[in-house]
């Protein structure tokens, strides 16, 4: 009866007719932030706790839905202190909603009965849910006034790949040949770039 749940294809059709339908139905803002609020409480609560975890002192949370000049607003986060250390990581904050998106893909219906109804719900959660983990215009924005903040967190990441990828070899056998003083400089300049990063 419900084998269509397990077909790929109309998992993307359905998919794509939940989208546009949203968009269509999502022309006036009430019903706009109706049909979104879940994700968007979701998105906002992403920015405030990174913020408040990386020092930014988030001031203000507000879903409450209006109009601006761009479209439709339907929440935002200020925070007092906006750094190059924290402002790609608030920025980006919404990215971690996919790791919910996912539980959802696979914990929906291990508690919920799958029926017809059910699956059109899991599907419109999906929906909602990865299209709100997408930073905004203005999250982009943001993190393009630190270019400082982007230039860090990008060596940080390349950092991070090239030790996953490579592994700590390479580093074990440079350390064990290395004299303990020229060890305790390295990792002085180390800790004082970071401080320097945090600071800025």
């Amino acid at each position: 009866m419900y084998g269509f749940q397990n077909d790929f294809f109309v998992s993307v059709v359905l998919v794509i007719l939940i989208g546009k339908l949203k968009h269509v139905h999502c022309r006036r803002l009430w019903s706009a932030a109706g049909v979104n609020f879940v994700g968007v409480v979701l998105h906002e609560l992403a920015h405030f706790v990174v913020a408040w975890f990386l020092g930014g002192r988030p001031t203000r949370f507000s879903v409450w839905p209006r109009r601006t000049a761009e479209g439709f607003l339907f929440g935002h986060v200020v925070c007092a202190r906006m750094t190059s250390f924290n402002a790609l990581p608030i920025g980006l904050a919404p990215l971690l909603l996919l790791p919910i998106a996912w539980m959802v893909e696979r914990q929906f219906f291990i508690h919920v009965p799958r029926t017809t109804t059910s699956y059109l719900v899991y599907l419109f959660l999906l929906v909602v849910i990865i299209e709100n983990a997408l930073p905004s215009v203005t999250d982009w924005r943001l993190v393009w006034q630190y270019p400082l903040g982007l230039v860090g967190w990008g060596g940080v990441f390349f950092c991070v790949c090239g030790k996953v990828v490579h592994g700590d070899v390479d580093r074990q056998t440079r350390n064990h040949s290395d004299p303990p003083r020229l060890k305790i400089e390295r990792r002085a300049m180390a800790r004082l770039h970071i401080f320097v990063f945090m600071c800025v």
